[in-house]
């Protein structure tokens, strides 16, 4: 395993804020597994047997939501993410019915970027996370995926234009009551 792959587990695990803007399909803390395998399988440079280690993972890592000591989620999605039909009609409703049992019982705060807005602060930015350290111990560290790495970003200033680019987001976006209703219409259509 790439070792900034070791840093981000690590740096998510002990996470007491995640903060995600998701534009294109929904966060790993939050796929079920039919889900992960229809999004991880679409990689072609990947084995049965390397998508199915990659799927065992993901769902290791969001045991982590209903332990003990849970992080805060917020996870802000671009509409289309969840019209979109991956794996099909039955997968796709199984992930927005879990999806939607999360923010009801407060595992995530969902957050509904509606495609009416149009341009907002984040539209053309990749998948990106603000993870807060647990007890606030150190700063907080940005990590921004790209199609085939992943970046940590630790310097101050460039922390501070992604907290402000999702900070400047947030009151464009549904409310968390909102989104669920959003939630709901989408999957009864389903």
């Amino acid at each position: 395993m790439p070792e900034r792959v070791k840093r981000f587990f690590a740096t998510e695990e002990t996470a007491a804020i995640i903060r995600v803007y998701q534009p294109m399909l929904l966060h790993g803390l939050v796929q079920t597994e039919r889900y992960a395998r229809a999004v991880i399988s679409t990689n072609s440079s990947l084995s049965p047997i390397d998508v199915e280690r990659l799927v065992r993972a993901r769902m290791a890592r969001k045991e982590r939501l209903t332990s003990d000591d849970p992080p805060t989620v917020h996870l802000v999605v671009e509409e289309h993410v969840l019209r979109a039909c991956i794996g099909g009609v039955e997968v796709m409703r199984e992930q927005l019915e879990h999806l939607a049992d999360l923010a009801r019982r407060g595992v995530v705060e969902l957050r509904v970027v509606p495609t009416s807005l149009g341009a907002h602060p984040c539209i053309g930015a990749p998948l990106f996370l603000v993870l807060t350290p647990e007890g606030g111990r150190r700063p907080n560290l940005v990590y921004v995926e790209t199609l085939t790495d992943g970046v940590f970003v630790d310097e101050p200033d460039r922390i501070a234009r992604y907290e402000a680019t999702m900070s400047e987001l947030l009151p464009l976006a549904l409310s968390p009551s909102e989104s669920l209703s959003l939630l709901g219409t989408v999957i009864a259509k389903l």
